[in-house]
């Protein structure tokens, strides 16, 4: 097995720019920058910028564009969102409290599917998609709101944070953050990763009870 440096990159911290080239140069692969992916989740040393944002967004809206079906009808449509387009970005709520505006722009493109609104042809939004969002018992579509899906996933992580005592995830959390001091609601979210600012954000919104403490 030998390291392929032509698709490596080197990622540079705390070093000159002649030192990084140097490095570069040594290691025949190209220097690269935050946020990184790894296993398709934006990394950085610090918190995700706006402008990481909209890369990972453009990425949604390009497959959801992919499956424009104009022989659709609106049943089929509305059943390849829920079934589909709805669970594209998933895996990064699952990690990421996205942006309310981020949010909108997905929404935004979901309903001129559902309603087949292109630019080519204008069409009626018939329904809202607050209420295209709401479970059918109450009139709505049964569409996942994408917003309250972020927070159910973020919340996942918090229950297992509460259930997993001994993982190692969980103690490198409490080592780094210090969350015993004199708990996680107290923990220093100066310079911390978007996903435990996300949990933190998650704790003090719904005031969940960790460990007996509020």
């Amino acid at each position: 097995m030998k390291v392929n440096f032509h698709k490596s990159e080197l990622i540079p911290m705390n070093l000159s720019e002649v030192e990084a080239h140097e490095l570069s140069h040594f290691f025949s692969c190209p220097l690269g920058s935050f946020p990184i992916k790894y296993l398709g989740i934006p990394l950085h040393f610090d918190n995700l910028r706006r402008e990481d944002i909209p890369p990972m967004v453009d990425n949604m809206l390009k497959r959801i564009a992919s499956r424009r079906g104009k022989l659709l009808s609106y049943a089929a449509r509305l059943v390849l969102i829920k079934a589909c387009l709805a669970s594209i970005p998933v895996y990064l709520l699952s990690f990421i409290k996205f942006p309310k505006w981020a949010l909108r722009i997905i929404h935004t493109h979901m309903t001129n599917y559902l309603w087949n609104d292109n630019p080519e042809a204008h069409k009626y939004h018939l329904v809202n998609w607050d209420t295209c969002s709401m479970l059918k018992d109450f009139g709505g579509l049964g569409v996942p709101n994408l917003r309250d899906l972020n927070i159910r996933l973020l919340a996942s992580w918090v229950k297992r944070y509460n259930i997993d005592e001994n993982k190692l995830w969980k103690q490198m959390i409490d080592h780094k953050y210090g969350t015993d001091k004199p708990n996680i609601f107290c923990s220093n979210t100066s310079g911390s990763s978007s996903f435990f600012k996300g949990m933190i954000w998650l704790l003090l919104q719904q005031r969940w009870d960790i460990d007996g403490n509020r």
